[in-house]
């Protein structure tokens, strides 16, 4: 699937082009709510013992105050974690990074609206030290860039955890920053559901999914499709921001958008408490390249492929009695093809197809030695290979690389007394790089080759203090190699640095977690944090190129906390509030003592709603409502400080009806209420305000 061709840019008919695309996908999916409900109501009545209808009906929850299972984060005891579950919030139109967006310690960068692309950074780190996974499956490639989360989709998820600075050994690889894990729901009972929607400049969008089990094989299907033209206005300064005599509003041209994913499961249970799950997904997204806000951009696109397939073997018994073991195959296939005809984004001409390879196993062990200690151990390979292309300049353009990963990690949970744990780990990293150029005879040969050894700790504690207050504590050194990109370049004005090292660096944190479930349920999450870095890795920008250095070494710390509340079923409260005081300690005397670009001192993030309150007249018909806030300050977009950010408030609201008797559930946000001209980075505005709408209907109750 290639760019939109310059005609369809400007008439416009690029934006018709993409809603003709998916629009069948949209009236199926509409048509398809009443066809699945009949047949899951079926199934239901068929294998469940009568009951009224009360009782058999669905519920909704949206962000369920959280009991200890659903906020004990799976991998890790001690690290101070987020979870995510599949009713998480009560708006419409959401996205992966807006549901990070309101976490402690996460700072999202966002370069447009629904579906744009964001990075994420957590306690102040690159979105290149932050790991993202899918099912346990890296979605973090060695070119760099860090995960786009624009290109995350959410509609199968079933669980988020997300572990602020610390790095689970279950993960293989260490990841600086965090991890982002995504999970899917279970393969079990018979469930559907099924949802569409739409709202501001022009966006649309659907999907459903639908699972069910027979005899020892189950199938879990899920489709979605999103698209939006994204012509919100913004203001423009002209480039003179000392001078408002000039300021006018624009449109944001060329910023359409359209989306199809999907996700097919099939799970095989065999004897032992053993399975096998057999996973594929696909994302094809084609957009346009909005330009700086500045220069006016019309023919440029860029397109994204990418499918993942997944041979997953889980088994309970093989290790003995009190044992997990779980060993995937997987391999990750993207291809991304820029359209710039007219040298719109780059230098010169360009319409290439960049195609990244990546095949790996992971293999992960765990057994309970009597009822002291358990012990867990993880094996991590993986083989990546970069091809880029320019076919404007013969069948390739800069040479492809290749790296070889391997990774291996021990950890142990020991119970020292009563109520005290200790969580000891290791992890050993080795990888080779290699990048191909090609001789005066046309015959590839390896050029700069680089072996790297990463050894990586971490030492956690966790003190069950009393039934409802916990003390955790962590320390842990990791590293991050460079990216194939900062090390060989890439097509463009990208430049390589041979000589760099891998970033490396050690994170402390400790704090507390309350928990209580009656009178008032509230839990309150609560740490402090502080991180050395050396060798950070920086963009050095010249005249006509851009090249990564180790240039930074930094020191950050903080505070965190996150609060839930709920006063009754009817009232609950979510929020958080973080501090990052994150500084260049390094001997440039430009940006020494200075706080680092892109890392806001101040975040903040704010959700009263009501819940479930019955509407006179209509039996099992619900409503409820909410107001948020999003609040950033001391923020910089330089390493000087020179440009600073204005602090900012962003305000929403928005509300839901449901009824329960039938399954079926509307909800309608407003974001930006204000209608705030705001941007995470300098030429990329973000949308004013903007309504969303959709229709919902589940046919079962969603995963705990």
């Amino acid at each position: 699937m290639s760019g939109y061709s310059k005609h369809e840019r400007c008439s416009g008919a690029g934006h018709a082009s993409v809603r003709k695309r998916y629009a069948p996908l949209l009236l199926a999916v509409a048509l398809s709510v009443t066809l699945v409900s009949s047949a899951v109501n079926r199934i239901a009545r068929a294998e469940a013992p009568a009951e009224s209808a009360s009782e058999t009906r669905p519920t909704y929850e949206t962000v369920v105050v959280a009991t200890p299972t659903r906020t004990r984060a799976r991998e890790d005891a001690t690290a101070f974690a987020s979870v995510i579950t599949v009713d998480r919030t009560p708006r419409s139109a959401e996205s992966a990074a807006e549901l990070l967006s309101e976490l402690p310690g996460v700072v999202v960068t966002r370069l447009g609206g629904l579906g744009a692309q964001s990075t994420l950074s957590i306690r102040g780190s690159t979105a290149d030290q932050v790991g993202v996974f899918l099912d346990g499956i890296p979605l973090n490639a060695a070119l760099g860039g860090g995960v786009d989360l624009g290109l995350v989709p959410i509609g199968d998820m079933g669980r988020m955890e997300i572990y602020r600075g610390q790095s689970p050994v279950a993960f293989g690889a260490a990841a600086m920053g965090g991890v982002v894990s995504i999970t899917t729901p279970e393969i079990g009972v018979p469930t559907a559901s099924a949802e569409v929607g739409g709202g501001s400049f022009g966006t649309g969008y659907g999907g459903f999914q639908a699972s069910g089990q027979e005899g020892r094989f189950g199938v879990s299907l899920g489709l979605h499709t999103l698209q939006s033209q994204g012509d919100y206005s913004y203001h423009f300064n002209n480039g003179t921001a000392f001078d408002p005599s000039d300021d006018t509003v624009r449109t944001r041209g060329n910023n359409q958008l359209g989306q199809l994913d999907g996700v097919a499961r099939l799970q095989m249970k065999l004897d032992g408490g053993r399975r096998v799950v057999a996973s594929f997904w696909y994302l094809d997204r084609d957009q346009g390249l909005p330009g700086n806000g500045i220069r006016e951009v019309f023919d440029a696109g860029l397109s994204t492929r990418r499918a993942i397939a997944a041979l997953r073997y889980e088994s309970q018994e093989d290790l003995g009695e009190s044992s997990k073991l779980s060993i995937q195959l997987y391999d990750v296939d993207t291809e991304q093809r820029l359209e710039d005809p007219n040298a719109e984004v780059g230098l010169g001409q360009q319409r290439t197809r960049d195609r990244t390879v990546r095949m790996g196993l992971m293999a992960n062990a765990s057994k309970a030695i009597g009822e002291w200690a358990q012990v867990s151990g993880v094996l991590d390979s993986r083989r990546e290979t970069f091809s880029p292309q320019n076919l404007l300049r013969g069948s390739w353009d800069g040479p492809p690389a290749e790296r070889l990963m391997a990774a291996a990690g021990l950890e142990a949970q020991v119970r020292a007394a009563a109520r005290l744990s200790f969580v000891p780990s290791v992890r050993l990293e080795a990888a080779h790089d290699e990048m191909l150029q090609r001789d005066f005879q046309g015959d590839y040969s390896a050029d700069r080759p680089e072996n790297y050894f990463l050894p990586n700790f971490r030492f956690g504690t966790i003190w069950r203090a009393t039934d409802w207050l916990q003390l955790r504590s962590n320390i842990g050194r990791y590293a991050r190699l460079p990216s194939l990109r900062e090390r060989y370049g890439n097509t463009g004005l990208f430049l390589g640095n041979p000589s760099l090292r891998p970033e490396s660096g050690l994170n402390t944190d400790a704090g507390f977690v309350l928990q209580f479930v009656s009178p008032i349920q509230i839990r309150l999450d609560t740490a402090a944090f502080l991180a050395w870095s050396d060798d950070l890795i920086q963009l050095q920008r010249g005249s006509y190129y851009v090249r990564a250095a180790n240039l930074v070494s930094a020191r950050i710390r903080g505070v965190e906390s996150s609060a839930t509340l709920a006063f009754s079923r009817r009232l609950h409260f979510i929020g958080q509030t973080t501090f990052t005081d994150a500084r260049d300690t390094s001997d440039i005397a430009a940006s020494r003592g200075k706080q680092l670009a892109l890392r806001p001192r101040w975040r903040a993030y704010a959700r009263p709603e009501l819940r479930d309150i019955a509407l006179s007249g209509g039996a099992g018909w619900n409503w409820g409502a909410y107001g948020d806030l999003e609040y950033t300050a001391g923020n910089y977009l330089d390493p000087a400080n020179l440009v600073a950010m204005s602090s900012r408030t962003i305000w929403g609201a928005g509300t839901h009806l449901q009824i329960a008797s039938t399954g079926f559930r509307v909800r309608a946000s407003v974001r930006n209420l204000s209608d705030a001209q705001v941007f995470d980075l300098s030429g990329y505005p973000l949308p004013g305000r903007s309504f969303w709408i959709d229709l919902q209907w589940s046919g079962s109750e969603t995963e705990p």
